[in-house]
């Protein structure tokens, strides 16, 4: 979502401006006239997004999508030794 801003006229004549958050230009003119109910003017991103925000944000530590997915399975009961009652002596319980 995006900020713009909305440049409006009413019925009188008064002309004002309004900040909507909006996918697109388009709705965000469409959303101010359905709520204002008065003509738009123009529309215009009122800042612009920032770097941060259209980065793709990365979680977790730093692994990339192959090696999550070796951890994940690795750990999911399939083949640890942990799973089979094992956990580094020879002694049997």
């Amino acid at each position: 979502m995006n900020l713009y801003q909305v440049e409006m006229r009413g019925m009188d004549g008064s002309r004002w401006t309004e900040f909507i958050t909006a996918e697109t230009s388009v709705r965000a003119a469409m959303r101010a006239e359905e709520m204002f109910e008065a003509e738009c003017l123009g529309s215009f991103l009122a800042e612009a997004p920032s770097e941060a925000a259209t980065e793709d944000v990365e979680y977790g530590d730093g692994m990339t999508d192959a090696e999550a997915d070796a951890d994940t399975l690795r750990s999911a009961g399939m083949g640890t030794d942990e799973d089979y009652g094992y956990y580094g002596s020879d002694d049997d319980y």
